[in-house]
């Protein structure tokens, strides 16, 4: 009933809801609306094959019933609360590497008072109901070279969180009792400020509370503690306001927090002591590092301007990170010239990285273009994983490689078939602001500079329904009649901005293929009923 399609041929199939595949030469069926495998009898196999859905109404009323009846109405995807914003300082980098889509002639950069403007239109125009704010910040730069930009956007998620008292949630009566409640040495420190709220504040940015108070039943403080006490401003002021509201809990100090976070990754060459104690201080217990396998392989995609490899400078940033027990996972990207993915995990396993993310390069050089040959290759590279980490899972003998992608797009479709989990988007697409260094709005980092996604600036005041527009792979003509889109979530809106037609369909196979290979371990695993064990290692 449904043959494969090749990354060439998109025709619309009249049936895709059942996909038949072969594993040890048996035939087995995949209910893409459900994502459930089945396997069936040959009579029950041939009536679903040929569509003779009264037949099997007829002879296997229970499957009729609970498989082909059960096709209820599809839900609507659910937006995740949080509102993420990708923040782009400036383009200041030390490196040129082959595939970087950022715009390397471009040198703005924004100032201070441009990041208090724009936290102040994130909260408090684009997005105000928001539970909570995710900031990932120099995406087109190298953070390292940001350290005095990081800083003071801590300084103003300190300011902005809600750790600090207001007039609304505490009157000066109050804020007047809880000083004078405090040790006399630090009262006699803000004894000249005239307002008691001003004092607490004061108290709460530059003093350590946890050197005086008891927190051993916050169960975060004091894991958080235990690591150092020397916090950064915002984490000050964080861990001081809990310290507070549970040392006074009469007073009811506690109020919903609309949490604001910071993260960012680094290309490794510039770890610097003060960078370091930043990254602890903020409480980022890992750090994503740009390394794409061992000095051979680095080296020919991640270079300095002046075109000199950057992996010994990347390897010392990363033991430096470990050092200071802060844990790195490894951001590999993979070009069509280095797919071995196999060697490359083994080598950054051997550095002692647990983790590993990957990703296929895109754009248009010709080191960013591949071919269904090419793609045949690296699938082959992945099957040849699977295939030795199915191996090592029955011998209860798991490797590290197997650990550190376990997290990978490796395993994603069989973690969605098993939790019934469907997907109907490609990514953060249309839940995302990206804001470049001149202060324009964009869907993507990979759109930064395309007047076709440019939406406007930070200034103009947009709001997030104003600008919002998630894609859905089940109005996609490319997507909507293939069995994989709910484990795929579709082609990358970028590319389909662009026009990328080549990169698109190229995707589209990869992808696919990578979900077939899904399905045959899913088989395989269930077969051998070491699929609920095999899936707690995923977890």
């Amino acid at each position: 009933m449904y043959e494969r399609a090749s990354y060439m041929n998109l025709r619309q199939i009249k049936n895709y809801r059942f996909y038949f595949y072969k594993v040890d030469y048996k035939t087995y069926v995949f209910d893409a609306k459900f994502l459930k495998v089945y396997s069936l009898n040959e009579k029950l196999l041939h009536l679903l094959k040929n569509e003779e859905y009264k037949e099997i109404r007829k002879n296997y009323k229970m499957f009729y019933l609970t498989v082909l009846k059960a096709f209820t109405h599809e839900k609507k995807s659910i937006i995740i609360p949080t509102c993420n914003v990708t923040l782009n300082f400036s383009n200041i980098c030390n490196l040129n590497c082959i595939y970087c889509y950022r715009q390397k002639k471009e040198t703005a950069s924004l100032a201070e008072h441009q990041l208090e403007e724009i936290m102040d239109y994130v909260i408090h125009k684009y997005d105000k109901k928001a539970k909570g704010y995710s900031f990932s910040l120099c995406y087109t730069s190298e953070s390292s070279f940001d350290i005095n930009r990081l800083k003071y956007f801590d300084f103003l998620i300190g300011q902005n969180e809600g750790y600090l008292f207001d007039k609304k949630q505490i009157s000066e009566r109050l804020a007047k009792k809880i000083f004078f409640l405090l040790p006399t040495d630090i009262q006699q420190k803000y004894c000249n400020e005239k307002k008691y709220i001003e004092k607490l504040n004061t108290i709460l940015i530059f003093e350590k509370l946890w050197n005086v108070f008891d927190y051993t039943n916050n169960e975060y403080l004091n894991k958080v503690l235990k690591k150092g006490k020397e916090l950064s401003y915002s984490r000050t002021i964080m861990a001081n306001r809990q310290i507070l509201n549970e040392n006074f809990s009469d007073f009811h100090l506690k109020k919903e927090i609309r949490y604001i976070s910071m993260s960012f990754m680094t290309n490794g060459t510039n770890v610097s002591d003060e960078y370091v104690n930043f990254i602890k201080t903020i409480l980022m217990d890992t750090i994503y590092v740009s390394i794409d396998g061992p000095k051979e392989i680095h080296n020919k995609n991640r270079v300095f301007i002046d075109g000199k490899g950057s992996f010994n400078e990347v390897l010392g940033g990363i033991k430096k990170l470990q050092k200071a027990g802060i844990k790195i996972i490894a951001s590999v990207v993979i070009t069509p010239q280095n797919i071995d993915l196999e060697r490359i995990s083994s080598y950054i396993v051997s550095i002692g990285i647990e983790k590993i993310s990957f990703n296929l390069v895109r754009g248009k050089t010709i080191n960013s273009i591949f071919s269904q040959n090419i793609i045949d290759k690296f699938i082959e590279n992945i099957r040849s994983l699977l295939k030795r980490f199915y191996s090592e899972f029955k011998s209860n003998n798991i490797s590290k490689e197997f650990l550190a992608l376990r997290n990978t797009m490796i395993f994603a479709p069989l973690k969605r078939i098993y939790y019934g989990k469907r997907i109907t988007t490609r990514c953060t697409w249309g839940n995302e602001l990206v804001i470049d260094s001149k202060g324009n709005l964009y869907h993507c980092n990979s759109t930064i500079g395309n007047k076709k996604d440019c939406f406007g600036k930070y200034t103009d005041g947009l709001k997030r329904k104003k600008i919002q527009k998630v894609p859905d792979v089940r109005n996609s003509l490319r997507c909507k009649n293939c069995y994989a889109k709910y484990l795929c979530g579709g082609t990358c809106y970028a590319e389909q901005l662009i026009g990328n037609k080549q990169n698109e369909n190229i995707e589209c196979y990869y992808r696919k293929s990578l979900v077939d290979e899904n399905l045959k371990l899913y088989v395989k695993l269930h077969k051998e009923s070491l699929l609920d064990a095999f899936m707690k290692v995923l977890a």
